[in-house]
């Protein structure tokens, strides 16, 4: 078909000519590679840059933002934010070092670390800001600690000091305690300390099977029942032996400190106004709150030393250690009245098995015999021997069936 076309249709060659010409390619200007971060200038130590970048990357805001934030005590800033600026705060060397470079260097030669610093080196009393957030951020909370800390201690020294309970389970312990000293240098005491209390499971009687505490815990079942709540009019001792007073008294004067500190920081930045009207009402209401703290703290260090000097205890015995002690006895107690009863459950199966096997025996026309009934009475002999004497207020002389390995620790107590 080619070879019959005689004709040569009009084109519009301008048109064309702008659509498609082909044009010179425009050369790009040559520019100065990107400093890469392993070409940026760092001038504070190794360490201390790469643990200052970690914290760095973690950061969604830019480096001014952070200054301003800080400058103008921004309530946005969170507690996990505050308290990682302020553990990388620029040392004083660090700004130095960082200023020098900058008299004449540009700040973008610089590696990320330095940058943050060049950021917030100018803010006035830069530490001194995040040290106030973080002081208001955590207050509450470690108020709160240290609060609950105090009362559950003031009310287990009150009822430790109030429990008539108490005080008749130790009378009645003292008077077996100088029962199974009789004899010997430790007994007619008027009184034993109450670390001696966790030593009732160390004295083992004659069959090896009940400890002294087990007697004392059935003694008092059938004497002296009532004595039996005292865990419940000392509910808090258990609480109270986990922090003892020195330890709530130093964490009350840490947080005193530090409110302190806030103080001083109000007068340096008095000409501060957003320092100012977020930190003043905030120091007011928390030496509100400490006041309260530090008046109970002080009622209950009195109360503490007088339950010491009721008790006969040494002045240096702390108080988590002395309500410990009672705390540890009065579950080892709980305990003993627990294995009493199954103890009590086991023997009563087996006295009714044996007496099942004695009727079987006597029915077949053989002669029964009871097992194990002598043990049982040899042992209910002893206690109401023993009951006996407690009751009639005797001298408590003569042998104990009690082996006793080991005495309690007893010492001159005024009475109570």
């Amino acid at each position: 078909m080619w070879q019959e076309v005689d004709t040569e249709y009009p084109v519009p060659a301008q048109r064309l000519e702008e659509l498609f010409q082909k044009k010179e390619p425009i050369k790009k200007k040559k520019t100065a590679p990107e400093r890469s971060a392993s070409t940026r200038i760092s001038v504070i130590t190794k360490k201390r840059s790469q643990n200052m970048a970690i914290m760095l990357s973690r950061c969604k805001f830019s480096y001014a933002d952070i200054a301003l934030g800080i400058r103008r005590m921004d309530e946005r800033i969170s507690m996990d934010q505050a308290l990682a600026l302020l553990q990388f705060a620029p040392l004083p060397e660090e700004v130095d070092a960082v200023s020098q470079f900058l008299d004449g260097g540009d700040v973008a030669a610089l590696d990320t670390p330095e940058q943050f610093i060049a950021a917030v080196m100018n803010v006035p009393h830069y530490s001194e800001r995040l040290q106030s957030i973080v002081s208001q951020l955590q207050f509450e909370e470690r108020y709160a600690e240290v609060s609950k800390f105090l009362n559950t201690a003031a009310h287990a020294i009150g009822e430790a000091a109030n429990s008539q309970h108490l005080q008749k389970l130790l009378h009645v312990l003292l008077s077996v305690g100088n029962f199974v000293n009789d004899g010997t240098f430790r007994g007619g005491a008027w009184g034993f300390r109450l670390e001696s209390l966790t030593r009732l499971v160390e004295l083992r009687g004659s069959d090896r099977r009940q400890t002294l505490l087990h007697f004392f815990a059935e003694f008092l079942e059938t004497e002296h029942e009532d004595v039996l709540s005292v865990g419940k009019q000392c509910a808090h001792a258990a609480a109270s032996s986990k922090v003892g007073l020195q330890e709530v008294e130093a964490m009350a004067r840490k947080l005193q400190g530090e409110l302190d500190i806030l103080q001083l920081n109000l007068s340096l930045l008095s000409d501060d106004e957003k320092y100012v009207a977020r930190m003043q009402p905030f120091h007011s209401m928390a030496c509100g709150k400490m006041a309260e703290l530090s008046a109970l703290l002080a009622q209950t260090q009195t109360n503490y030393r007088q339950l010491l000097e009721f008790f006969g205890e040494p002045s240096e015995t702390t108080s988590d250690a002395l309500l410990g002690h009672l705390a540890s006895f009065l579950h080892a107690l709980e305990v003993a009245l627990e294995e009493n009863k199954k103890r009590r459950e086991q023997d009563e199966a087996r006295k009714r098995i044996e007496a099942k096997r004695a009727e079987r025996l006597k029915a077949s026309g053989r002669s029964g015999g009871g097992g194990g009934g002598g043990d049982d009475g040899e042992e209910g002999g002893l206690m109401d021997s023993i009951i006996a004497q407690m009751r009639n207020g005797s001298a408590f002389r003569g042998n104990s069936s009690f082996s006793v390995s080991g005495s309690i620790d007893v010492q001159d107590l005024p009475p109570v």
